[in-house]
């Protein structure tokens, strides 16, 4: 168990890298959420208590780097998994159609209650940096959620 968390903590390391470095680069307007596959491989493939867990911790490193208020990330990424995890139990979340439905859908909701939270909507910088972040988090979310199935024992889940 130990492997696994160094490698998801070395993996979360990299989402870090990326969302907190290359994407503001690229466009500061632009938000690709990765974390949020990370979740929802960890929904799928962690037991419940690891994966709210790793969420809850990840989330506050994730938060030390962004800038935003205290415990609106915990917040609102905690309820992700929790809401995703009710999802697993209706649709079939192994699909790779569904995870980019569901991952939109959480994006823009993440987008939403974070903007509300914090006084800040994403109208502001205009709806075509959110359609095009939603659009991209949804095209990465099989893409993590793939690799949290390789870093996951078979025997472990």
């Amino acid at each position: 168990m130990l492997k696994v968390a160094i490698k998801l903590f070395g993996l979360f390391l990299l989402i870090l890298l990326i969302e907190v470095t290359i994407i503001p680069s690229i466009s500061s307007s632009l938000r690709i959420d990765l974390f949020l596959g990370l979740i929802m491989g960890l929904v799928i493939y962690a037991p419940f208590t690891y994966g709210v867990v790793s969420t809850f911790i990840f989330s506050f490193l994730l938060q030390a780097f962004s800038g935003v208020r205290l415990g609106v990330f915990p917040f609102v990424y905690v309820g992700a998994y929790l809401g995703i995890e009710f999802v697993k139990d209706i649709i079939y979340l192994e699909s790779i159609v569904s995870q980019v439905v569901v991952a939109c859908i959480f994006n823009i909701l993440i987008a939403s209650i974070t903007g509300g939270l914090m006084d800040r909507w994403f109208i502001e910088e205009g709806l075509l940096p959110l359609i095009f972040g939603t659009a991209l988090t949804g095209l990465f979310a099989p893409v993590m959620t793939f690799t949290i199935k390789q870093l996951w024992p078979a025997d472990e889940s």
